[in-house]
């Protein structure tokens, strides 16, 4: 049931292990729960000043959701600032395609950082600023000074390990609540 519910939703298959683990310690009540978050078919969910009503029924506090909001938004707006300081540099010779990567990779996060701002003040509330943890998860990735170890932080710590798992999970959630705002995340 679970490598199916992987393979049909795109989940990577190094949280393989993570949600073993998890299942093992849940009943199977939980683990149906937990895949209704991304299981909605045709149900909506609804959107008020106070809460987030998934399409599975789960509640959540808008305030949590914006909180959530603003620390994903933040990691998108970092890896896009430090993407383009990085396209501006000069690479090492041989590393020239690196510079343009790092280009498109900026515009992109730009424009997901744009759609996230929009769905923070959509739902009536200022983009605040993260928490220190996720300040200094960034910081330290902008401090790279090798370009190798550049594209692992960027396409495979960030994008793989970050963006990828919670981001599809959170597109997933969100989607049949506000469409208009997630098209916009692509």
């Amino acid at each position: 049931m679970i490598g199916t519910a992987m393979r049909k939703y795109g989940v990577p298959e190094w949280l393989r292990p993570y949600i073993y683990r998890y299942a093992k310690e849940s009943n199977i009540n939980t683990i149906r729960q937990a895949i209704s978050f991304i299981n909605v078919r045709r149900k909506k969910g609804e959107v008020t000043a106070r809460y987030v009503r998934l399409p599975n029924g789960v509640v959540f506090d808008i305030d949590a959701v914006i909180h959530i909001l603003n620390q994903f938004y933040y990691g998108v707006e970092a890896t896009g600032r430090i993407a383009a300081r990085w396209a501006a540099e000069r690479p090492p010779s041989g590393m020239e395609m690196i510079r343009g990567h790092f280009a498109e990779l900026s515009k992109e996060r730009e424009r997901h950082a744009r759609a996230l701002r929009n769905m923070i003040e959509g739902l009536g509330h200022k983009v605040e600023k993260p928490t220190k943890q996720i300040e200094h998860v960034f910081g330290r990735i902008a401090e790279i000074d090798e370009w190798p170890e550049r594209l692992v932080a960027t396409d495979v710590i960030i994008r793989d390990a970050y963006s990828r798992p919670f981001g599809f999970i959170f597109y997933r959630v969100f989607y049949p609540v506000s469409p208009e705002f997630m098209r916009s995340l692509g």
